[in-house]
């Protein structure tokens, strides 16, 4: 069985205070890609775990993807660890999975986490128990996101979801050959230590849960920003410039996504977007570009 394990962007990400567990509480809007990596799925009779990977990745991202593919300790990656937690929850036999790697790693654009949550799809079609769910969050944070496989309100450590309906658009993502440390990124925050959840969010109570026009759309969006965007221009200050670039090509809205160091920008029209696409890599020919919709 072969399937797209789509990535993700941020439309704005908040954190707004760590726990005492050590997770941060964050606001954001998670929005699905059509792009991602291609996984194949064989199920085994004998209780192995068996991985091949075809690697479409370049640089620092290459390097991370190596060292937990079957090249490196396979032990230490998200799809070992999440049939491992499926064995669990009553998984039979083994699995041979073959990946296409193409969402790169460090680049907020949640590539593990949806491999995970695809590969659960594979093992539990149809499956609505709620201890699934948890086994998800315990894997990654972003897991029940891609679980879910739409737009979504994301709250909590990101097991609040709440379904957001989105206008079709267009963008580019342009994937830096950089990797950002998230944990270094989530500790450059320095946010306040809660003993309690604390149900407020950043996402304002009036925004729509859907909208009658990407002008309304875009009109809400700018009023988002990521927090982690200062960190990230400051452990590579080109990404300050790449953003700019992208804002004065005419994009309707430009934003890193996650932790970085990935930026995309989105637009309505499909046109605009292989318009541009020409001028972007003439403009920074250090970046690979990637299009979308969503």
């Amino acid at each position: 069985m072969k399937i797209l394990s789509p990535a993700k962007i941020n439309l704005g990400l908040k954190v707004l205070q760590k726990r005492e567990d050590g997770y941060h509480e964050i606001s954001s809007i998670f929005l699905h890609l059509q792009w991602g990596d291609i996984l194949t799925f064989q199920t085994l009779s004998k209780e192995e775990f068996h991985l091949s990977s075809q690697i479409e990745l370049e640089g620092p991202s290459k390097e991370d993807y190596l060292k937990v593919s079957e090249k490196g300790d396979i032990t230490k990656n998200i799809l070992y660890k999440a049939w491992k937690k499926a064995k669990e929850l009553g998984a039979q036999g083994g699995i041979k999975i073959h990946i296409i790697k193409r969402i790169p790693t460090g680049a907020g654009l949640g590539g593990g986490s949806s491999n995970a949550a695809s590969l659960f799809k594979f093992l539990f079609p149809n499956q609505t128990n709620s201890n699934i769910f948890s086994v998800l969050s315990s894997i990654g944070a972003d897991v029940p996101f891609f679980w879910k496989g739409s737009h979504q309100i994301v709250r909590g450590i990101g097991e609040i979801l709440e379904d957001i309906q989105l206008p079709k658009g267009y963008g580019v993502l342009a994937l830096p050959e950089l990797v950002i440390s998230t944990k270094q990124a989530f500790l450059s925050l320095k946010r306040d230590l809660q003993k309690t959840r604390d149900e407020k969010t950043w996402i304002r109570e009036d925004f729509p849960k859907s909208f009658a026009s990407w002008k309304e759309f875009i009109h809400f969006s700018k009023n988002l920003s990521n927090d982690f965007e200062p960190y990230a221009y400051s452990c590579y200050p080109e990404l300050q410039k790449l953003k700019d670039g992208l804002q004065a090509l005419g994009f309707d809205y430009v934003s890193m996504t996650g932790t970085g160091s990935s930026f995309y920008g989105i637009v309505e029209d499909f046109s605009f977007v292989q318009e541009i696409y020409p001028k972007l890599l003439e403009k920074f020919p250090n970046y690979r570009f990637v299009q979308f919709e969503f």
